[in-house]
C-alpha cells in the first residue's frame, strides 16, 4: 500500500518534475486549474492541494491508503 503522504509526494513531483502543460491537460491537471489563485506561479501549498485531490479521487475506500489495485495503472516511482 502506498500512504497518504507518500503519493501527494510523489504526485506533487511528478507536476513539479515529470510533465509538460499539455501532458498535464491529458490527465485532467492543467496549470491553470493547480494555480489556484491565479497568479501566474504554483506555489508548493497549490501543489500539495492538487495531490491531496488526486489521492482522495483514488482513495475510492478511505482509508488513508492506496492498493495497487486503486493505483491501477498509473505509473509510481
Amino acid at each position: 500500500m502506498l500512504s497518504r503522504r507518500a503519493a501527494i509526494g510523489y504526485v506533487a513531483t511528478t507536476v513539479l518534475l515529470g510533465f509538460s502543460r499539455p501532458a498535464l491537460a491529458a490527465r485532467g491537471a492543467s496549470f491553470q486549474a493547480i494555480d489556484s489563485n491565479g497568479d501566474g506561479k504554483v506555489d508548493l501549498d497549490e501543489i500539495k492541494k492538487a495531490a491531496a485531490a488526486k489521492f482522495d479521487a483514488l482513495d475510492r475506500n478511505r482509508t488513508g491508503t492506496l492498493t495497487r489495485r486503486e493505483v491501477g495503472r498509473l505509473r509510481l516511482s
